[in-house]
Formats: C-alpha cells, sequence, structure tokens
C-alpha cells in the first residue's frame, strides 16, 4: 500500500484491524515506499494511537510491514510466553532468563519488535538483543511469519539463539510450531576474506503439529546454553515442553477461542 499522509493511515489502521478481528483480513499490512522522514512521523502515530501494532522496516527495500494484533494470534502469544515464564521457574531460571516482551531491536538493515522475546540475565540493559524470541500468526500467514522468524537470524549478528514461530487455525483446531536457529552450511555465502569459513544460515531445526489435543514431534527444547550463553549450574535445566505441557496448550488455547 502507499503512505497517504497520517490521517488516513490511521483510516486504514482502523479498518484493517476490525476486517481482520472479523477474519475478513490478514493481519499484516505492508507499506512501501516509506522513506526514513515517513517512518518516523508514523512511529510517532503508532506510539500515541496504535501501540499494538508492531512494526518491521526493511531501510534499504523502503518498506514497512506492520503486524495487526487480533485477539486469537495474541492469545497463542501470551499463552506460549506464560508456559515458557513456568518453564523458567521449573529449570531454575527465575530472574535469570529476563522477559523483554515486545521491544525495538535496531539492525543496520533497518528495525523490528518480536510478539515476544527473552534475554538472558547477563545481557543488561533495554537495548540488549534477546536469546529467545516469539513469533505468532494466524496459519493464512505463514510466509509472513516466514520472514518474521528468519530476520532475527539474519539481522541480529548472532545474538538472538532461537526463534519459535507458532501459526495457528482456530477453524480447524490446529498449530504448528516451529524451532528456527542459526545453523553453519559449509560452501554457503563463503567470502575470498574467509575462504574456510562455515557461515551460519536461518534452518528450521523442528516442528511440532498439534490436531485438536494430538501432539506430533514433541518434544520441543530450548538449549540452557543458547538462551542463557553459559553452561548450567546445580538446579539449572533446558527448557522442555513435552506432550502434556503442549496439550494443555493447545486445549487451553482451544477452550479460550471459541
Amino acid at each position: 500500500m502507499q503512505y497517504r499522509g497520517p490521517r488516513v493511515f490511521t483510516r486504514e489502521i482502523l479498518e484493517h484491524t476490525m476486517q481482520a478481528r472479523l477474519g475478513n483480513a490478514g493481519h499484516y499490512i505492508v507499506y512501501g515506499p516509506i522513506t526514513q522522514k515517513q517512518f518516523t512521523s508514523i512511529d510517532h502515530i503508532r506510539d500515541t494511537h496504535h501501540r499494538g501494532l508492531r512494526f518491521m522496516y526493511l531501510k534499504d527495500e523502503q518498506t514497512l510491514v506492520i503486524k495487526v494484533k487480533i485477539p486469537r494470534q495474541e492469545m497463542a502469544n501470551s499463552m506460549f510466553e506464560g508456559l515458557v515464564t513456568i518453564k523458567t521457574v521449573q529449570g531454575g531460571l527465575l530472574w535469570k532468563l529476563i522477559p523483554m516482551g515486545s521491544p525495538t531491536m535496531i539492525a543496520p538493515s533497518g528495525l523490528k519488535e518480536p510478539d515476544y522475546s527473552f534475554k538472558p540475565e547477563s545481557r543488561p540493559g533495554r537495548d540488549s538483543w534477546p536469546t529467545l524470541v516469539i513469533e505468532t500468526a494466524l496459519f493464512d500467514s505463514q510466509t509472513r511469519l516466514l520472514a518474521d522468524t528468519t530476520w532475527w537470524l539474519e539481522n541480529g549478528d548472532g545474538q538472538v539463539k532461537i526463534v519459535i514461530a507458532i501459526s495457528v487455525s482456530r477453524a480447524e483446531m490446529r498449530m504448528h510450531i516451529e524451532k528456527w536457529e542459526n545453523v553453519c552450511a559449509p560452501g554457503r555465502r563463503v567470502t575470498p576474506a574467509h575462504p574456510n569459513r562455515l557461515m551460519p544460515m536461518p534452518a528450521k531445526t523442528q516442528e511440532i503439529d498439534i490436531a485438536g489435543d494430538v501432539v506430533f514431534g514433541a518434544p520441543l527444547k530450548l538449549e540452557f546454553e543458547k538462551l542463557m550463553l553459559r553452561r548450567p549450574g546445580d538446579g539449572e535445566t533446558d527448557i522442555i515442553f513435552g506432550i502434556q505441557d503442549l496439550q494443555h496448550f493447545a486445549t487451553n488455547f482451544w477452550l479460550n477461542t471459541q
């Protein structure tokens, strides 16, 4: 879509949000071209009137991708965030794996905001990057969800270790959960300066499907050293979501989104 000024932008956002909540539109909107000056103006409008929006701004492409929060997507995000928090307590990570929410992270290529994120206590300060990012979307927005997911691994300078991408379909009672990481792939993106270097590339390292309350592909494992950037101490363990954890997650989602 073309940006046509603050008033039209506000009207378009309100209309699109309403249609997305009714199921008549997706929950992503793409604007372009958007200059840096225009983005600054749009960001001010968002902070003043539409704080629920999530932005991804691609500087070179002058493209702004906006994720509109709708109840089912937001419910999936909040419930999985809560499940992670429960597991941090069980794994001895309370106050050690810090919830960040949805901060704006700035990279040379632009900026982005996650649906939710966590960082280790060893990264103090509001501008520190997370090690764990959660992104959620509806089934019909999986292409955009993939772009959200890979952005963190391609633009985080190796600081983001794990991205969990969750897509949901309430009508079909289906969930799809993917775990993404940077994986070294020999022979890819090798530079003349480093001919023998293995370059990390975003890769899906696990996927889980849930149909109703039937879970395929569990358990989902978040490795301690990737989350905390150190070896575990006494009483500290990996975060593991077993079949029962994921069944409870899905069942509660279905019950609360009827």
